[in-house]
């Protein structure tokens, strides 16, 4: 419709003159269509150049918001401690602990485990948990087996141990983790310091801590 006005207005405004003048542009009539036409025109185009613009614009900052929200999971064994593998071979699994309490000499100790496997192959991993002499398993000592575990994902085990009297013991876990074909042992060792440690260590300690008397 706008289109139509706009070409009957110019047809009323068409030159009819050699010098360019026009009667129908010279009359009132013609001038008030063709500002009309000028007027209604000239917003519709500048709307129709810039209408998708600030959309476009809108979808990168919408975007760019999201992944500054987007945060990481927490890592639920953060708060554990990484046990020590004594096996050259870099092991396919890696073994955290926490104890509950402080261990004594006598009392009941809860040690949480957290087997986390490396390799996104693995076909099966096993472990079982024993204390060296002096270091008593109550439970949790059954052997734990795991097919086809996920890479990355913690597997919690929880044991029960109570030392003999004070002095420095090892929770054994021995891992073995299998692939297509090959399989691979790891043991990993987890300090449990019962009272005072060892009694000849914590007796130098405190033989260097004091000063001797003057006369």
């Amino acid at each position: 419709m706008r289109k139509t006005l706009c070409k009957r207005t110019l047809g009323l405004a068409r030159p009819v003159a050699a010098d360019g003048a026009s009667a129908h542009l010279r009359s009132p009539a013609a001038l008030r269509a063709f500002a009309l036409c000028v007027a209604v025109t000239v917003p519709f185009l500048c709307g129709c150049g810039s209408s998708g613009e600030p959309e476009s614009a809108a979808a990168p900052q919408a975007s760019s918001a999201k992944a500054k929200h987007a945060t990481a999971p927490a890592d639920p064994t953060a708060d554990m401690i990484a046990a020590v593998s004594g096996t050259k071979v870099p092991p396919q699994v890696k073994v955290k602990f926490a104890l509950s309490t402080r261990p004594q000499p006598g009392e009941p100790l809860q040690v949480d485990l957290a087997l986390i496997p490396l390799d996104p192959d693995l076909l099966l991993m096993t472990a079982k948990f024993d204390g060296e002499d002096g270091l008593t398993l109550i439970t949790g000592g059954a052997p734990l087996a795991v097919e086809k575990p996920a890479a990355q994902v913690a597997i919690k085990h929880t044991v029960t141990v109570v030392p003999k009297a004070d002095g420095i013991y090892a929770l054994r876990a021995t891992v073995t983790t299998g692939t297509d074909g090959d399989s691979k042992t790891a043991v990993f060792s987890i300090p449990v310091i019962a009272g005072n440690g060892l009694p000849a260590l914590a007796m130098k300690s405190e033989t260097r801590g004091k000063r001797p008397s003057t006369p």
